[in-house]
C-alpha cells in the first residue's frame, strides 16, 4: 500500500528522478529571484540600500512558497498537461515560469494590476468600435 501511495503521489516517476526535477525547478525559481534582486533599485524606499540576503528571503517568502508548490504540482502533472515527458530542462523552465506566475498572482492580489470585470470588458469593446 505504501508503494502504491508513493507511486501515485509522484505520478509514476521514481523518487530520485522526481527529486532531481524538483531541484532543477528550484534552481529556476532562484534564478528569477536573483535576477529580480540584481535589477532592484536601492533608492526605492521599500528595499534596503545595502543588499541583504535576509531581507531578500523574508520579503519574498510567500512568492517562493507559491513557486515551489507550482513547480511541485507541475512536475507531477506535466505528462497529463502536455502529453510529453518531463526533463531536467523542462523542470528548470517550469521553475523560471512559475516564479513569474507567482509575481503576477501577487501583483493582482495587491491590486497593482487591474482586473476588469466582464461588464467593463464589454463596455470597453463597444466604446472602441
Amino acid at each position: 500500500m505504501k508503494k502504491d501511495f508513493i507511486a501515485n503521489v509522484l505520478g509514476g516517476i521514481p523518487p530520485g528522478t522526481f527529486a532531481s526535477y524538483l531541484l532543477f525547478g528550484c534552481i529556476g525559481i532562484f534564478m528569477t529571484l536573483l535576477y529580480n534582486a540584481a535589477i532592484r533599485k536601492p533608492e526605492d524606499g521599500r528595499t534596503p540600500f545595502e543588499f541583504s540576503h535576509r531581507f531578500l528571503l523574508l520579503d519574498n517568502w510567500k512568492r517562493l512558497a507559491l513557486s515551489f508548490f507550482c513547480v511541485l504540482v507541475t512536475i507531477r502533472f506535466f505528462g497529463d498537461i502536455s502529453g510529453s515527458e518531463i526533463s531536467c530542462f523542462k523542470s528548470l523552465a517550469t521553475g523560471i515560469c512559475s516564479d513569474l506566475l507567482a509575481i503576477v498572482i501577487f501583483a493582482k492580489a495587491r491590486k497593482q494590476l487591474p482586473i476588469l470585470a466582464d461588464e467593463e470588458v464589454v463596455e470597453n469593446n463597444t466604446t472602441a468600435s
